[in-house]
């Protein structure tokens, strides 16, 4: 993982990854300012044997908030969880589940964007993923106001095997 530097609220937080050797997993750590580094999120703490890993990590616009993706036992699938970055503590009671081949992109600290697929029916294939928002202090009829997307370009293979729509987001 990369390093990743932070401008939050007048402060210079800067975030990296370190391993001891001894670890499964890479460790993130934050500096703030001149102090000392502190452990901010520990992958080898996800799970008892090591096995889960951190695939993703997404700082909202004003570094209060963080979402971050868990793979377990080096599955494709991925749960995303929400953090205060202050006391890194989860903000959200439940992961999100289900979220497979994902970046996550937030809008200002409304929410994030992420991509999952729909349940298929028992023995069905998982097509036709889908862009989702989390909002975090957003009510759900008031997404619309905030961003629509406008097509830009569709393709088709085949009839009903895959789509694939370029969309643009534009802020409303």
């Amino acid at each position: 993982m990369k390093n990743i530097v932070l401008h939050l609220k007048k402060a210079i937080i800067f975030t990296f990854t370190k391993k001891d050797g001894l670890q499964d997993q890479s460790v993130l750590y934050r500096r703030k300012d001149d102090k000392e580094s502190e452990v901010f999120l520990d992958p080898n703490k996800f799970s008892k044997d090591g096995s889960d890993s951190l695939s993703g990590i997404s700082f909202s616009t004003d570094g209060s908030l963080a979402a971050y993706s868990v793979s377990e036992d080096g599955s494709d699938w991925r749960k995303i969880y929400i953090i205060d970055t202050e006391t890194k503590k989860q903000i959200e009671k439940n992961p999100l589940f289900d979220v497979k081949f994902s970046g996550i992109s937030w809008k200002g600290n409304e929410g994030f964007f992420y991509s999952s697929y729909p349940k298929p029916k028992k023995g069905a294939n998982y097509l036709r993923k889908q862009i989702l928002i989390d909002c975090i202090s957003i009510k759900p009829d008031q997404i619309k106001k905030m961003t629509k997307f406008t097509l830009v370009k569709k393709y088709k293979k085949k009839e009903d095997m895959w789509e694939v729509m370029l969309l643009k987001m534009i802020d409303i």
